[in-house]
């Protein structure tokens, strides 16, 4: 199993190396986009948000909430809401995040 991770990670490697990144591949592969989420931020303040994608030149999360779209480049998703709420008043499924840091 190692030898086949080995195997995917160096074509990666490689061409981080060289100055690309993969861009596209990590939005699709990004949990976080399109869902609500609770942020921790450095201050200990919270933030909820809808994660709207990634800045693939900085890294930053983009969130969009009652202030309009903005870049966060530091704090943790330390909430991701998986499922939205049915007719039936569920609450819908959440996921702990922890040591998802942007």
């Amino acid at each position: 199993m190692l030898e086949e991770f080995l195997v995917c990670l160096e074509p990666r490697l490689l061409a981080l190396r060289d100055g690309h990144f993969d861009v596209a591949g990590w939005h699709a592969r990004q949990v976080t986009t399109g869902r609500h989420v609770t942020i921790d931020m450095p201050d200990g303040s919270t933030r909820s948000a809808r994660a709207v994608g990634v800045d693939g030149a900085t890294g930053a999360l983009i969130v969009e909430d009652e202030s309009g779209e903005r870049e966060l480049l530091v704090g943790e998703v330390a909430r991701v809401r998986l499922a939205e709420a049915t007719a039936q008043g569920a609450s819908g499924a959440d996921s702990e995040r922890r040591g998802v840091t942007h």
